[in-house]
């Protein structure tokens, strides 16, 4: 009987704990991070070989280091043709204006190959693009003065505003919210072999038996 009592007590206490604690989620303010791109072009011409001259090429080389050194992480590059480009030609000027990008010091994974575009009288030529993302800001209002308190049984409306508020002041280049970066020397079948193995109670386990025994052996030392 006592029992009963006891189990009787402790639902009434949790059901007048839980009573209006939180807002459904529909009633929350959503907040979300938008990201503006804003895209400089340059146009270099080429011959009917699809070869820049040399001159376009001191050109390019001197756009990138200076968009590079005023502190732009993304680049992309296009190739206008007004016919159908040979896989050859357009593997060869692809390469050559790629090398040029990772020269001036940029990612490769924050290269962005546009591949070919085709259309009437265009001229042949590549597109350089000099891209800069930057985060739209939120408008955040003042926090409520009961923030924090806990014992108060209210949610709190600002809290999705601070998170990506904060969000934002932690990510410096507004353009990894978008991609991943690929760094030097990362190759990217080990990227992908260690998200295809996350998760794995075997793979946990091992890394987890294989810190401790080193851990050990060092203290023992």
């Amino acid at each position: 009987m006592k029992y009963l009592v006891g189990l009787t007590a402790c639902c009434l206490i949790l059901t007048g704990c839980s009573e209006n604690k939180f807002a459904p989620p529909s009633e929350l303010e959503e907040a979300k991070i938008d990201i503006t791109e804003n895209k400089v072009t340059h146009f270099f011409g080429v011959d009917n070989n699809f070869e820049m001259s040399a001159a376009d090429l001191v050109k390019l080389e001197k756009l990138l280091k200076n968009s590079k050194g005023e502190g732009i992480e993304n680049v992309g590059f296009l190739i206008i043709s007004d016919s159908p480009v040979l896989t050859a030609q357009k593997k060869a000027l692809s390469g050559q204006v790629k090398s040029k990008m990772i020269r001036a010091g940029f990612l490769e994974s924050r290269i962005m190959d546009s591949g070919v575009c085709i259309y009437k009288d265009a001229k042949k030529g590549v597109r350089v693009d000099i891209l800069k993302y930057d985060l739209q800001r939120t408008d955040i209002s003042l926090w409520s003065d009961f923030v924090g308190d806990c014992d108060i049984e209210k949610s709190l409306p600002h809290y999705g505003r601070a998170t990506n508020y904060n969000t934002e002041e932690m990510v410096s280049n507004s353009a990894d919210l978008i991609s991943p970066r690929k760094y030097k020397g990362q190759k990217i079948e080990h990227a992908i072999s260690a998200m295809s193995g996350a998760g794995s109670s075997g793979g946990g386990s091992s890394s987890s038996s294989s810190s401790s025994s080193s851990s050990s052996s060092s203290s023992s030392k």
